[in-house]
């Protein structure tokens, strides 16, 4: 390879590795995982309970 296809290579992974990274820290969100999944549940009122809880699916 030359110098310009491995510098492509590098540029190419470092944004592939940011954008992950921003996915998975929750900085962006694909636009079907913003939708209400949760089926026959309530939504609740903020600050009624002072705890949290983690749902997950096989999307994440």
């Amino acid at each position: 390879m030359n110098q310009r296809s491995t510098t492509l290579i590098i540029a190419l992974s470092t944004l592939a590795a940011v954008a992950t990274g921003k996915t998975i820290r929750g900085g962006e969100h694909h636009r079907e995982l913003q939708r209400n999944r949760i089926i026959g549940g309530l939504e609740a009122q903020e600050d009624r309970y002072s705890f949290a809880v983690s749902l997950q699916d096989r999307i994440g």
